[in-house]
């Protein structure tokens, strides 16, 4: 298990960050025509997990249909979405706030 963490930790060290902003809801949508590309059936497990800073783009417009949409596009084809924020230590308490305690904070 530790070795999966390790790899999972170097992959991600080899993401370059852009800068604050994230349309979620392409990324979700993308994920979506990822998964189905194959084709793929309802009864399978199927899983998005969405990395994100959390920071919203000033203005932002949601250009490919807003996250509500995605949310329920992934839903009707049995897809589970999971988000996982990665952001500053001091960030922690204001999640806690903005998401009423749904959260878990884990050191990595």
């Amino acid at each position: 298990m530790e070795t999966q963490r390790v790899h999972l930790k170097d992959e991600v060290d080899k993401i370059s960050y852009i800068g604050k902003g994230t349309y979620t809801d392409c990324a979700i949508k993308r994920g979506i025509a990822e998964l189905l590309v194959g084709g793929s059936y309802y009864n399978e497990n199927k899983y998005i997990v969405v990395v994100t800073d959390g920071h919203p783009i000033t203005g932002y417009k949601e250009p490919c249909g807003g996250l509500q949409e995605a949310a329920n596009e992934a839903r009707q084809h049995g897809i589970k979405v999971f988000s996982v924020a990665i952001t500053p230590d001091q960030a922690v308490c204001s999640i806690g706030v903005w998401y009423t305690g749904l959260y878990l904070s884990v050191p990595v």
